[in-house]
């Protein structure tokens, strides 16, 4: 093996075994690599859409649930006096809730943009209606 290809081997060997080259500076451990703020940036942006997105699928669903209760019951002829109440109190509860997740949910997206979140992340739950 010439000097070249000894110093190419051995070159190779410390980047595999060190994970830097020969003459590179140490890293240091405390310091995150570049771009971890900025990927666990996009990894919070992500968990807030989704959650947002699951309250409003959960709102929905619970709007839909006090309605066919409330259905059950008049057609029944069983919604009389707190049974009533209770019923016509959750369809307003659910109503309230959805129109905020409902109102939340174009400002979070626009926030999410505002502070840089690529348009690949944003388009996956922009095409969500």
């Amino acid at each position: 093996m010439s000097g070249w290809h000894a110093f190419l081997a051995v070159g190779i060997l410390g980047v595999l075994l060190l994970g830097s080259p020969i003459g590179a500076a140490p890293s240091t451990a405390s310091a995150p690599p570049a771009g971890a703020n900025a990927s666990r940036s996009l990894q919070s942006w992500s968990a807030r859409l989704e959650q947002a997105w699951t309250q409003l699928v959960d709102a929905r669903a619970r709007k839909k649930t006090a309605l066919a209760a409330a259905t059950r019951a008049r057609n029944r002829h069983r919604a009389v006096g707190e049974r009533k109440v209770a019923l016509y109190a959750e369809i307003e509860a659910s109503e309230a809730a959805l129109k905020e997740a409902e109102a939340r949910w174009p400002a979070l997206l626009e926030e999410a943009r505002r502070a840089g979140v690529p348009p690949g992340i944003l388009r996956d739950y922009e095409d969500r209606h």
